[in-house]
């Protein structure tokens, strides 16, 4: 399924994801995170492996999985540097991706390195990289760019209506404006322990929240939060067949059902056991998606320059749609 199927499609997920985040967003966040988010991880680590996670050299990009290493160790012990490892990781990507050169890439490493304390420990910058960068950030604003991309790339109106309803939904959940009232569904004890696992995100986010509205609260948060997550789980089960992430040898598949099986008993079992069972899993998908979400911004630089370039010449050819996959999430 490709072009203008695929957007429709991709409009009434969104569309399906707003929908439960308003009516129950709390048990949505809580089913979509244990059974749509390992799936999601396993899957794009083998397809990124698979691509040499965008960055020439994959021997190169193991670096990011030992900060990915760093960053699962310095959550069990209660380090802040975290948000270091996650500094770190992100200028490490652009690195990979606008320099060859090994001596280069090794010398902006040591220069990450010697910089991430002192640019995280001030309380937005902690704020950025240890609770959003590999969280809302990650699932809301690199997808909402790859649904742009895409929509620069193919040049559909299919394209343009998914990233106004995108856009448009998101909005409306800031806004709190034309949000259906919650479903009354009876409260659990294995659902409000689970719900303790979003507790700092959520909190956090309700504060931002205030400068989108003024009653901004734990509510309007969760609907957000729910909505990203639903959506950007979906957004990449929706492109099986285009970006072909099911395509794996049969160890990979293998090894893949045994751990989402595993992490499916974890979670049935404790939520919160689950949570931190999978927290290295999380973490490494975001930090190996990180050279892919900069060549993604960089091919959304370049669509414009060129719409713009074609706009000062007066051109009003249309260039042909093209064929290629967009960019996935």
């Amino acid at each position: 399924m490709t072009g203008d199927r695929l957007n429709y499609l991709n409009v009434g997920l969104m569309l399906l994801s707003y929908m439960f985040a308003c009516w129950c967003p709390i048990e949505l966040m809580v089913v979509s995170y244990a059974v749509l988010g390992p799936l999601h991880y396993l899957t794009e680590i083998a397809w990124l492996h698979k691509r040499s996670y965008f960055a020439d050299d994959r021997r190169q990009a193991w670096w990011l999985w030992g900060l990915a290493i760093a960053a699962f160790v310095a959550v069990l012990i209660g380090s802040k540097f975290f948000a270091g490892c996650s500094f770190i990781a992100l200028g490490f990507a652009l690195c990979l991706v606008v320099t060859k050169s090994r001596t280069l890439r090794l010398l902006t490493l040591i220069f990450l390195a010697s910089c991430a304390v002192p640019a995280t420990t001030g309380d937005t910058s902690q704020l950025i990289f240890a609770m959003f960068l590999t969280t809302l950030i990650h699932v809301f604003v690199f997808t909402w760019l790859f649904v742009l991309f895409g929509c620069l790339k193919e040049k559909r109106l299919s394209g343009f209506v998914s990233i106004a309803t995108f856009t448009l939904l998101a909005a409306a959940l800031l806004l709190n404006m034309g949000c259906p009232p919650l479903m009354h569904i009876a409260s659990s004890d294995f659902l409000q322990t689970a719900k303790t696992g979003f507790g700092a995100m959520q909190h956090s986010f309700a504060d931002l929240c205030s400068y989108f509205q003024k009653n901004g609260n734990d509510l309007t948060a969760m609907r957000f939060i729910a909505f990203a997550y639903t959506y950007h789980y979906l957004n990449w089960l929706s492109k099986t067949k285009v970006i072909k992430w099911h395509e794996v040898s049969r160890k990979t598949f293998v090894l893949i059902v045994l751990v989402y099986a595993g992490s499916l008993v974890l979670y049935a079992i404790d939520y919160k056991i689950g949570l931190k069972a999978l927290f290295f899993l999380s973490v490494a998908h975001v930090y190996l998606e990180f050279p892919l979400n900069w060549r993604t911004m960089g091919g959304i630089a370049s669509e414009l320059s060129r719409l713009c370039s074609r706009g000062q010449t007066g051109s009003v050819t249309v260039p042909p749609i093209s064929q290629a996959a967009k960019a996935p999430v």
